[in-house]
């Protein structure tokens, strides 16, 4: 999450299908305490934020517009996340109702990383 003028936007990097890389600001309007409407080219999706340190990572709820999906996020902002932001992570999963083998790590792709500038690595 960066503040963009008085709002607060999701940034990612990602390989678009022309293999070129694009930094992607989504602007997050603020619906409630830790709850967020971001708006994005595939629609609009809720997020919640379910935890966070305020300084290292966030676990969002995700959850598209129609609310068939619906999806637990670890962001870190470092490539390897911590071991508290990794056991907190599992908890809520767990509060959730999924099983942990439900849950999939991702490969670090290091694509499109430079992007988000050198404070990602």
């Amino acid at each position: 999450m960066e503040l963009l003028g008085s709002h607060f936007s999701l940034v990612s990097a990602y390989d678009d299908d022309l293999h070129h890389c694009v930094k992607e600001a989504t602007q997050a309007r603020q619906h409630g305490p830790r709850q967020f409407q971001l708006q994005g080219k595939a629609g609009s999706k809720e997020v919640q934020v379910l935890s966070t340190d305020y300084t290292s990572f966030a676990i969002l709820e995700v959850t598209e517009q129609k609310g068939t999906n619906k999806v637990l996020k670890l962001y870190s902002r470092v490539l390897e996340p911590s071991q508290a932001a990794l056991k907190s992570f599992y908890q809520k999963v767990e509060q959730s109702g999924l099983a942990s083998t439900d849950v999939s790590l991702l490969l670090r792709d290091m694509t499109c990383v430079q992007l988000m500038g050198p404070e990602i690595i």
